[in-house]
C-alpha cells in the first residue's frame, strides 16, 4: 500500500454542493421587508444556505448540523406566524425540518430577520416548485393556543427539546 498516495493533500473542488433543490435566489438588493413579506403571503417559504468555506460567520454555526460544512434554514408562513425551521439530513440525503422559533408576522419581525439572518446567508432563496410542502417536520405539541399565549409579551418564542414528540 502506498501511504504518499493515501495521505496526498486533496484539491478543494470549489462551492458548497449540497444545496437540496434548485430554487431561484433572492438577490442581495432584494432582501426588502416588502419582498420578503410578499414571498411569505404568496405561500413561498424563504431558504438561506450558510456556508462555513464561503461565507464564514456566527450565524453559520447556528444552521449547521452533523458534520456539514454547510447549513439550511427555512422561514414559512402559518397563518399570522412565522415558523423557523432548521434543515437535517438523514442518511439518504432526505430533509428534515425542525422547528426553532416562532414570531408574529410584522414588519419589525421582517426587518430582524433580513438584518439578523438572510444577510449573514451565503445565498438566500424561495421556494417557487413547492418542494418544502413534501419536507418531513419533527412533530411537536404546540398548539394555537400556545403560540398566542408565548407571544402575548415576547417578540419571538424559542422552541426547546420538551415541545418535540418522540416515538
Amino acid at each position: 500500500m502506498n501511504l504518499k498516495k493515501l495521505f496526498r493533500k486533496k484539491e478543494y473542488s470549489g462551492g458548497p454542493t449540497e444545496r437540496p433543490w434548485n430554487m431561484p435566489e433572492i438577490p442581495e438588493k432584494q432582501l426588502t421587508v416588502s419582498h420578503i413579506s410578499n414571498l411569505l403571503r404568496e405561500k413561498r417559504p424563504i431558504w438561506a444556505w450558510f456556508s462555513l468555506l464561503q461565507k464564514p460567520n456566527d450565524k453559520v454555526y447556528y444552521f449547521l448540523t452533523g458534520n456539514r460544512i454547510n447549513g439550511f434554514g427555512t422561514w414559512i408562513l402559518n397563518g399570522e406566524y412565522l415558523f423557523e425551521y432548521i434543515a437535517y439530513f438523514d442518511d439518504r440525503g432526505a430533509v428534515i425540518l425542525r422547528l426553532t422559533e416562532i414570531r408574529r408576522m410584522t414588519n419589525s419581525n421582517i426587518l430582524e430577520l433580513i438584518n439578523s439572518t438572510l444577510q449573514q446567508a451565503y445565498c438566500v432563496m424561495y421556494d417557487d416548485k413547492n418542494h418544502t410542502a413534501n419536507v418531513k417536520v419533527i412533530a411537536t405539541d404546540i398548539t394555537q393556543e400556545m403560540i398566542e399565549s408565548e407571544l402575548q409579551y415576547k417578540e419571538k418564542w424559542l422552541i426547546g427539546p420538551e415541545h418535540f414528540l418522540t416515538k
